[in-house]
């Protein structure tokens, strides 16, 4: 069963969500937190490394989150 794209819920003080819909970068930063993140992390994504990448098949997470009703319960 395949679920629909959904911002993630984050604990984050700051804010509510994370969307993610391209992920990745080219600029090799030496202390670069994100990089050590994506490999550890990557799962399915693997195959794509930490190059610049499209994950269109997030691009309607916006559309699939009901953001009010998590407002309305905070």
């Amino acid at each position: 069963m395949n679920s629909k794209p959904k911002f993630n819920k984050t604990d984050i003080d700051w804010c509510e969500f994370s969307w993610n819909p391209v992920t990745g970068c080219k600029h090799g930063c030496k202390y670069c937190y994100a990089r050590n993140m994506a490999n550890r992390r990557m799962g399915p994504y693997k195959d794509i490394g930490f190059e610049p990448h499209l994950h269109e098949d997030r691009l309607t997470a916006p559309a699939n989150t009901k953001i009010q009703e998590y407002r309305l319960n905070r």
